[in-house]
């Protein structure tokens, strides 16, 4: 029996392993799979069609290969293991055989000796045929169980409160993501007034993302402060302090399931249906709705496939609204849509912000969309804050080389020279910024000190500071 121990625990690790591969492997096809099959069109237009069924072959092959592998290991090791029964079996029949020892047993004994130990084979034959299928299930649910053994979310705090204002200030925030040293913010400080809509802009890495994600505490902000309404957003208790913010992101994520279901999802599921309905009014979307079959009870299938994109912005728009929230994050949550929609929507956040006194960090690249929405703009650039300004100082009177290279990437309609030239060079990584101010190597204006130096923010006008040694260099 330990024998059989100890082969049953060496080849319940070998199915472990081929499982895992196994999984890994069916993972490849179905990936292959659904590229080809969402990007059918550039596969056919590039003449891919061949290369991607290579892709196809290798990913089926290794699949194949480990199953082989698995039928090869059930194929040994269940013979191999019956085959130490039986022979264990005929040892101990053999053994009961010896006259020193049948002679002090019964004929009735002997026979129950032989009937029991024979009994004893098909359940390990059973054990042995489904110790493969367990092995399966436990690689397959290994992910799963990752998940549920994680640590919950840290909630100390006990703070409730009905409403807030939505004032928000960042008081020296500096942040760097789970098992890295490096800093994707750094030094971040900025106020936020009740009804105020602040438009964060600057490139993709700048750290606009992960800024706005720590006002519900998705992650623990390291160094620094942030506030609500004078209170540490650590205060207060996560439920509470997500019902005052909502967020609409550029990809708005919809489930398989109806359009009422989306709008009102999770703690909103209480909604009545004629709150339902005014969200989706608001939002815009209550027309497209009523055109559907079923109305508000369509399904719109896998993460909204039967909608178009600008019509799962508008379903996600509805549903930020419906929370009745103090602030609204937008993080490039009207890119999607066509310029009518754009339109209204941004009249409608206008109108909300003036009857609400909704509070606004609006993420956006559109300039245009900026203009005609915002108070206040920051400009960020790898983790730090460039230059902040009200709309017409940023639009009027920019300050930093940054800056002014993204309001030359404006598209206009004049004829001539551009009053500020783009800039050239690839922005650095996030993950290795430059040492000193973080522009100076795509900086046209850029000296030694610029290269071991960071800037600090320097107030040129009221309200309009930005962060650049050449502000230095022009003071008296």
């Amino acid at each position: 029996m330990p024998l059989i121990a100890l082969l049953v625990a060496l080849v319940s690790k070998r199915f472990r392993l081929i499982s895992t591969r196994i999984q890994s492997a069916m993972g490849d096809v179905t990936h292959v799979t659904q590229e080809v099959v969402n990007g059918y069109q550039e596969v056919r237009i590039f003449g891919a069609e061949n290369s991607e069924r290579h892709r196809m072959e290798l990913a089926s092959h290794s699949n194949r290969r480990q199953n082989m592998k698995m039928a090869l290991t059930e194929g040994i090791s269940n013979p191999l293991v019956m085959l130490i029964v039986s022979l264990a079996f005929g040892a101990i029949t053999g053994f009961m055989l010896n006259p020193s020892i049948l002679q002090t047993m019964t004929t009735g004994s002997f026979i129950t000796f032989l009937v029991a130990s024979g009994m004893l084979i098909k359940p390990i034959r059973q054990l042995t045929e489904i110790n493969s299928s367990i092995q399966k299930g436990i690689a397959a649910a290994a992910s799963i169980f990752e998940i549920i053994d994680s640590e919950a979310e840290v909630d100390s705090g006990t703070l409730l409160r009905d409403s807030v204002q939505g004032e928000f200030e960042f008081s020296n925030i500096s942040f760097a993501y789970e098992n890295s040293d490096r800093p994707v913010l750094s030094n971040i400080s900025f106020k936020v007034s009740p009804g105020e809509t602040i438009a964060l802009v600057g490139s993709s890495g700048s750290g606009k993302t992960s800024l706005v994600g720590l006002i519900p505490r998705f992650y623990n902000h390291g160094e620094g402060s942030i506030l609500l309404d004078g209170e540490d957003v650590n205060h207060y208790s996560l439920t509470n302090l997500r019902q005052h913010i909502a967020i609409v992101s550029q990809n708005v994520t919809l489930f398989n399931s109806s359009i009422y279901s989306n709008i009102a999802y999770g703690e909103l599921a209480d909604r009545s249906p004629e709150q339902v309905e005014a969200a989706a009014k608001v939002a815009h979307a209550h027309d497209f709705i009523e055109r559907l079959p079923q109305g508000y009870n369509t399904d719109i299938g896998d993460d909204g496939v039967m909608l178009s994109g600008g019509q799962r912005q508008r379903i996600g728009i509805a549903r930020a609204l419906a929370v009745s929230p103090e602030l609204l994050v937008c993080d490039e949550s009207i890119a999607a849509l066509d310029v009518s929609i754009q339109a209204q929507i941004i009249n409608l956040f206008v109108r909300l912000r003036d009857e609400f006194t909704l509070t606004y960090l609006f993420i956006s690249h559109d300039i245009g969309v900026i203009e005609h929405i915002s108070d206040r703009v920051i400009v960020m650039y790898l983790g730090r804050i460039v230059e902040t300004a009200p709309i017409s100082s940023f639009l009027q009177t920019p300050n930093h080389p940054y800056t002014k290279a993204l309001l030359a990437g404006v598209p206009r309609l004049e004829v001539g020279k551009r009053e500020y030239e783009p800039v050239s060079g690839e922005i650095p990584s996030p993950l290795d910024p430059p040492t000193g101010c973080h522009f100076h190597p795509r900086c046209p204006f850029a000296s030694e000190r610029c290269q071991r130096e960071a800037p600090v923010l320097r107030e040129l006008s009221a309200g309009h500071f930005s962060a650049c040694h050449l502000n230095d260099e022009a003071q008296p």
